[in-house]
């Protein structure tokens, strides 16, 4: 039996440090996996909400151009029922009462 100088129950053993050094890092860090995972979950977020942002803002166009032109009509026919408009923008025709 060979005599050993250095009693081998006080050291640490190589494999039980190596497995503590893989396991730490995963508690406290995250992995590529999760960090992709999140990104494509924000990228899906971000799409939907600028699709929705743009329809927003062209039905508030539409609406706006929608008002200016009733507003120009509202003026040509307060200007021509005051005289002021050679141009007919509205005809009125009798009432014709059904017999």
């Amino acid at each position: 039996m060979p005599i050993s100088l250095v009693r081998t129950d006080s050291l640490p053993s190589v494999t039980h440090q190596w497995q503590d050094r893989r396991r730490r890092p995963s508690s406290s860090a995250f992995t590529l996996v999760e960090v992709l995972v999140a990104l494509v979950i924000l990228a899906v977020i971000s799409t939907i909400l600028a699709r929705i942002l743009q329809g927003g803002l062209r039905t508030r166009q539409l609406q706006q151009e929608q008002v200016q032109a009733l507003n120009s009509r509202a003026d040509a026919v307060s200007l021509q029922f005051a005289g002021e408009s050679d141009e007919p923008v509205v005809t009125l025709e009798p009432i014709e009462e059904e017999k």
